[in-house]
């Protein structure tokens, strides 16, 4: 009896060791199941933490790829704004360049058509220059002509010994300046030509004259005394003179350097 008694305690007291074992692996099954639906759950949002964080990755690299290619950009136009700025500039010196080009040649042809005008004037005055100096003399010539004839009309034919012809000459020579009225003339024009005995003048409005210079004349170029042989083709003058007979003789040459 004992020893069943014993053997019936022994066997409860291993029923109850099983139950309390039972249910300790019990608790360790469900805590081995919450940590693992923890560590689930931890993965889980690790792997999303991952994907969010490639996802900004992808994000950081595809915005560094647009500022590159922004700065690439900016570049690329900051270099055509160079060129842009180095073809005006250049533009503008062959403008420049051009434009001096053109004012050069401009002055040029000023001074060429200056020059063709001037020399143009000067052949004109000198050949109006000519042509008064031959009428001047044409008309000296034919002035001569008509005291040699007037002279010689005078004379009596084949009376008059080599004596007094010389003296009639000699008077006839003296007979202006003994023939002068006392109106005054004045000329005034530019020198033609110039002789000791005459000078022919060109006056504005009118033919060439031609006025005796006798040692009685008096000559003076810009108010200092002078000569008649002294006054210059072109030359302005100022002459007072009277009449003795068809010549003009004068009394007072007044010249000027100023042509």
């Amino acid at each position: 009896m004992r020893s069943w008694c014993v053997a019936a305690a022994a066997a409860a007291a291993m029923v109850l060791v099983g139950g309390c074992s039972q249910k300790k692996n019990e608790g360790q099954k469900q805590q081995g199941a919450s940590s693992q639906a923890t560590a689930r759950d931890q993965y889980e949002q690790a792997e999303k933490a991952q994907a969010d964080a490639r996802k900004k990755l992808e994000d950081v690299k595809e915005a560094q790829k647009k500022v590159a290619d922004e700065r690439q950009d900016v570049a690329k136009a900051e270099q055509q704004l160079q060129k842009a700025q180095q073809q005006a500039q250049q533009a503008i010196q062959q403008a420049d360049q051009k434009a001096e080009q053109a004012h050069q040649m401009g002055q040029r042809a000023e001074q060429r058509q200056m020059q063709q005008a001037q020399q143009q004037n000067a052949q004109a005055q000198q050949q109006n220059a000519q042509a008064q100096n031959q009428q001047a003399q044409n008309q000296q010539a034919q002035n001569e002509r008509a005291q040699n004839q007037q002279a010689q009309n005078q004379q009596p034919q084949n009376e008059q010994p080599p004596n007094e012809q010389a003296q009639n000459e000699q008077a006839q020579n003296a007979q202006p300046e003994q023939q002068q009225t006392n109106a005054i003339e004045s000329v005034s024009g530019k020198v033609v030509s110039a002789t000791p005995s005459i000078v022919v003048i060109a006056r504005e409005n009118g033919p060439a004259v031609t006025v005796g210079v006798v040692d009685s004349t008096s000559t003076t170029i810009d108010g200092s005394p002078s000569s008649a042989t002294s006054l210059q083709a072109g030359q302005r003058v100022d002459v007072s003179c009277r009449r003795a007979g068809n010549r003009l003789i004068a009394q007072r040459i007044d010249g000027r350097t100023t042509m």
